[in-house]
């Protein structure tokens, strides 16, 4: 990888203080994610602003040493602070989706393994730095430096390698990775077991390449169905993410794939098509491909409504068009002039 990575503030400009300096630790923490990074064979360009005398001109500067390199990353790092009983570690992205967001969630989970409340990945489009790098970026708020909490489990050489861990996605133990003893499936992988991955997403209509190789397509697909079954979406697959899958595919659910549209998959991987098929008590209908159907809908001679979530819409009034109609409790429209719709 190519990584950007500096410290927040500097002497001139101080950051947060209490139990610690925010920016005597900082410094600490980002000399050694460097040095470990650049262990593990990434390049890495530091970025620190030591000169500017404003917060403004800190920032600007910042920025445009950023900006110098085309990266995968830039991270930036920081402690925060607030009345000394804030505690906990959070990591800032642009917004979600972002390319930073996986690495994001990994450096917080990472962090929280060392014993700091997780507060989690969380969007700021006002971080100037997040506004204004021309790479996928994240802020890391390491914890709070006023809170005795975590000033008694902070030590730098911990908080980088948590850090580096979750830019890599290797578990360490000193400063370097641990390669494949790590016990997860992340990016950069390769081989059988990743084509074994690669066709599960496939099963929730991925259509990743099945190529053995951990790429960036195969981590968004990874995050996108560990929401869809309700685990952490950090991108990596380990055992809780198989376990929710496997426990998903054991049951009638839906699944989502990735341009969009839903199809209803029964635990024996069978579906309904053509047909319609009443799931938790309210009727949807699939069409031949077994596709979940939405707006009108002509089923022998009657139309009906599907909502935009496909439930079918039943005594109400449905407004579409620009006019008003009626459905019975059945669903069926019923007429009122020509056309259908109300007077």
């Amino acid at each position: 990888m190519r990584i950007n990575v500096h410290a927040g503030h500097n002497f001139k400009v101080p950051g947060a203080s209490g139990v610690f300096s925010e920016i005597a630790e900082d410094r600490k923490v980002k000399d050694l994610v460097i040095s470990k990074l650049r262990a593990a064979g990434h390049t890495v360009y530091d970025c620190t602003d030591e000169n500017s005398g404003t917060v403004n001109g800190n920032l600007a500067a910042i920025v445009a040493k950023c900006n110098v390199h085309a990266v995968d990353l830039d991270v930036s790092i920081h402690f925060n602070c607030y009345n000394g009983s804030a505690h906990g570690t959070e990591v800032f992205i642009y917004n979600w989706g972002s390319a930073a967001e996986s690495y994001a969630q990994r450096i917080v989970d990472r962090i929280g393994e060392l014993g700091y409340t997780k507060r989690g990945v969380k969007t700021n489009p006002s971080l100037y730095v997040l506004g204004h790098t021309s790479s996928p970026a994240l802020l890391v708020e390491c914890c709070f430096c006023d809170n005795a909490g975590d000033a008694s489990k902070y030590t730098a050489d911990k908080m980088a390698n948590a850090i580096v861990a979750g830019i890599t996605g290797n578990t360490l133990s000193g400063s370097a990775p641990t390669g494949n003893a790590k016990g997860w499936l992340s990016k950069g992988d390769t081989g059988a077991e990743v084509t074994v991955w690669q066709k599960t997403l496939n099963t929730f209509g991925s259509n990743v390449n099945t190529d053995g190789d951990f790429g960036s397509d195969t981590e968004a697909q990874t995050i996108r169905v560990q929401r869809l079954v309700g685990v952490n979406p950090d991108g990596c697959v380990g055992e809780k993410t198989k376990s929710a899958v496997s426990v998903y595919l054991k049951k009638n659910n839906w699944i989502q794939v990735r341009d969009g549209r839903w199809w209803y998959r029964h635990a024996d991987g069978g579906y309904i098509k053509n047909d319609w098929e009443k799931i938790g008590g309210v009727w949807f209908h699939f069409d031949g491909s077994g596709w979940m159907q939405i707006g009108w809908l002509q089923d022998n001679g009657k139309w009906y409504y599907l909502k935009a979530n496909g439930a079918m819409a039943g005594d109400e009034l449905v407004r579409t068009g620009g006019k008003v109609y009626y459905v019975d409790k059945s669903g069926k429209m019923c007429y009122t002039d020509s056309s259908g719709a109300l007077k």
